[in-house]
């Protein structure tokens, strides 16, 4: 009995690391792309790598950064949401609506209700999908309208205040550090360290590799999913926050490119869709090659709308090489290639 139980115990850690592996290569190469990227740009125009532009596109990335990582925690469960660019609004709105945000007591109420509205928003997503049992992608873009709805009632005209300091607090430097820079590395690694080393964390990865097996194991799946959803809410609300002090106001139509754009950012760094494997370490690539793809394309002359199609293509082979069938279908789509390559030489 013993020997088959080391059989399966070592077959089991092959595969994780065999996963370990893939996931790390995958992460590998998408800094290589950004940093290529990166390069290309700083080539086009010699503006592109002074101190002023870096600061502005890290302005420009922590939001994609910050709502990108709320996304991959989803699609690690097997899920999707499609709400979170209206969560992004609602808090977006909400911090722009507050009032004396120039005392103690108003900057702690400006960043407690934005947060605890995007909490409520991701758990009331939670409860549906894990206890409601209904699809993530239906109870997602159901509340998406819903929240929509509550922000436009709320500020149906761009508007609203925030104070120049809160402003200067979140968006400017700390001596030569950049603030975006340590706010999206510092919640990269928080949801980095939750994923890796505790409990709750690797129970995401179980239910997005199987929630029957993590059902028979004993983990609370409903339970789970809802604390999922809302962090992921929490996280996309204070990416709202961050855009209502860069534009010192709110506007209802800043959310809605982000729901798209924190999938493909999420797929790009590494997360399966179909959940239980992939991570947030490479989101922050992820965002800057979206990103730095689109400046780069403007420095080009080219139209917004091949840009739109570039997002698209981009997204497609991410899921093509982050998923498991994905993989084995381009490695057998490289064989047939290069065995007609082969061929071909024979004949000539």
């Amino acid at each position: 009995m013993s020997p088959k139980i080391n059989q399966k115990s070592s077959g089991i850690k092959r595969k994780n690391h065999w996963f370990e592996n893939r996931s790390t290569k995958k992460i590998l190469v998408v800094y290589i792309v950004f940093m290529s990227l990166y390069g290309v740009g700083a080539f086009l125009s010699p503006s592109f790598r002074t101190l002023m532009n870096m600061h502005h596109l890290l302005s420009q990335v922590t939001p994609l950064v910050i709502v990108g990582i709320a996304q991959s925690l989803v699609l690690l469960t097997g899920g999707f949401d499609l709400s979170l660019g209206s969560i992004i609004t609602l808090a977006n709105v909400a911090a722009a609506s507050i009032p004396l945000q120039d005392s103690p007591l108003g900057i702690l109420i400006w960043l407690l209700v934005p947060l605890s509205i995007g909490l409520g928003a991701g758990a009331l997503n939670g409860v549906l999908i894990g206890k409601g049992n209904f699809p993530p992608i239906i109870v997602t873009l159901a509340t998406s309208s819903v929240f929509m709805g509550i922000a436009l009632f709320w500020m149906p005209v761009p508007g609203g205040f925030v104070s120049p300091a809160i402003a200067t607090a979140l968006t400017g430097n700390i001596g030569p550090i950049p603030v975006p820079l340590i706010l999206f590395l510092g919640v990269t690694m928080l949801v980095w360290f939750f994923l890796r080393y505790t409990t709750l964390g690797r129970t995401i990865y179980i239910i997005g590799g199987s929630e029957q097996v993590a059902s028979r194991v004993g983990i609370n799946v409903g339970r789970t999913k809802i604390f999922t959803y809302a962090i992921a809410g929490l996280i996309a609300s204070f990416a709202g926050i961050f855009l209502a002090a860069r534009m010192y106001s709110g506007d209802t139509a800043i959310g809605a490119p982000y729901v798209l754009d924190s999938i493909a950012v999420g797929v790009i760094g590494g997360t399966r869709l179909g959940g239980g494997e992939g991570g947030v370490i490479g989101v922050i690539a992820g965002a800057f090659i979206l990103n730095l793809l689109n400046n780069i394309l403007n420095m080009l002359g080219i139209s917004t709308f091949y840009q739109y199609i570039m997002k698209g293509i981009i997204l497609i082979v991410s899921v093509a090489i982050t998923s498991v069938e994905g993989e084995f279908s381009l490695r057998l789509l490289k064989r047939k290639i290069t065995h007609k390559g082969k061929k071909l030489i024979g004949e000539t």
